[in-house]
């Protein structure tokens, strides 16, 4: 985790590549035995992954009690719904909250990444392939431009998401009041 910005630098985590003409190739068999591992430790990883989302869950709730985050994950599952949580997408206020709360959260090796840096109708490439006639999406574009993910994986701590919570509230609290779509 520590490394995460290796990667993130060089294949620009949280983009929007589009590639229409990517191959369909086999599986490596020399990855099998991973694969193996992983299918026999899934059922934990999930359970793991839920309970780091709570965890984060219950610190973005105690430094934003006032409803001021939003998105899916900021609620309890409904019942029938057991969501496994990969990232944690949280929806902040506006983007300049967004992107403040995200620099500082990479600034402290958080891992989190902005998810969708552009709504599907402002992505030049995919434009070929949206149905004729496709209308703005502002909703899209409010929810590119708000949301952040923050990792759930098995080696995130508690004391991550205290530091997590704290930054994002941090953010909330001293951060631009200024409304941006």
């Amino acid at each position: 985790p520590r490394l995460y910005w290796i990667p993130d630098r060089i294949l620009k985590l949280g983009g929007t590549p589009w590639e229409m003409s990517a191959p369909a190739t086999r599986y490596p068999g020399s990855l099998a035995p991973m694969l193996e591992m992983l299918l026999d430790e899934a059922a934990e990883l999930v359970d793991r992954r839920k309970e780091r989302a709570d965890w984060i869950r219950a610190e973005l709730l105690e430094a934003a009690p006032d409803g001021t985050l939003a998105g899916p994950a900021m609620r309890a599952a409904r019942p029938g719904f057991d969501p496994v949580h990969l990232r944690f997408p949280l929806l902040l206020p506006d983007r300049d909250r967004r992107d403040a709360a995200l620099s500082a959260l990479r600034a402290s090796g958080l891992g989190a990444t902005p998810s969708y840096p552009q709504a599907i109708i402002d992505v030049p490439e995919a434009r070929d392939y949206l149905v004729e006639g496709a209308v703005d999406t502002p909703e899209a574009r409010g929810v590119a431009n708000r949301i952040l993910t923050l990792p759930t994986h098995p080696y995130v701590t508690r004391a991550d998401a205290r530091r997590m919570g704290t930054i994002v509230g941090s953010v909330l609290a001293s951060g631009s009041r200024k409304r941006t779509p």
